[in-house]
């Protein structure tokens, strides 16, 4: 593989090149990719079921039998799980969530094997940061018509975005913008293309560095 990536301008033609970062040839690791998917995928479940425990349930507060003398053993209420019509033992519930969280480290390595498998797929693009300071759907589709054309969905993700710019592309069909701060590799992954701007790339070696993701040479 390469060891340069070239850099388009807001033509989409190539301005310059720079060096591809260490974090964008990581080799995959199928098990910390499921885990980061899985955990993604259960953060959008809505949950809505709900069993009641021994605490919800309705009566039970007489005591069944007397504690002793019965030859049964001792049971305190009829809400008890091991009666029929008492609570739950471990059933669902909204304010619990199917799967606990996941260390920092462990999503931002799956994002960063994301970007990696786009780039070797060649399905990632580096562009320079784009400031559209009045709203223009149309300037913001010259840029990227020839992407647009090529690709059914696009991913172009900024470290910040300005609100006109949202705007601008809030219309064109089959292209997303996402903040580098909420971009998961889930989000990496659906997409046919990725495209990262400079700021973006600049911010992930920081996190990179940070966390001691990618050991230094």
């Amino acid at each position: 593989m390469a060891k340069e990536i070239a850099v388009l301008d807001l033509q989409g033609k190539k301005d310059s090149r720079m060096k591809i970062p260490s974090w964008l040839l990581l080799k995959m690791n199928q098990k910390v990719l499921h885990q980061a998917l899985v955990y993604f995928e259960h953060l959008k479940i809505i949950p809505t079921a709900h069993t009641k425990t021994r605490g919800e349930v309705r009566g039970g507060g007489r005591k069944p039998w007397r504690q002793k003398g019965t030859g049964r053993a001792r049971a305190g209420s009829i809400r008890s799980p091991i009666f029929r019509g008492g609570g739950v033992i471990f059933g669902p519930h909204p304010d619990l969530k199917p799967q606990d969280r996941i260390h920092k480290k462990i999503r931002r390595l799956a994002l960063y094997m994301g970007l990696s498998a786009k780039l070797k797929s060649e399905k990632l693009k580096v562009i320079k940061p784009i400031k559209i300071e009045k709203i223009n759907t149309n300037k913001f589709f010259r840029i990227f018509e020839k992407l647009i054309s090529q690709n059914k969905n696009i991913l172009f993700v900024d470290e910040k975005f300005l609100d006109s710019t949202k705007k601008s592309a809030r219309n064109l069909q089959r292209f997303n913008l996402k903040d580098i701060r909420f971009v998961n590799v889930g989000d990496i992954l659906k997409h046919d293309l990725v495209i990262l701007s400079k700021d973006a790339i600049n911010y992930l070696d920081e996190q990179a560095e940070k966390l001691g993701v990618v050991k230094k040479p």
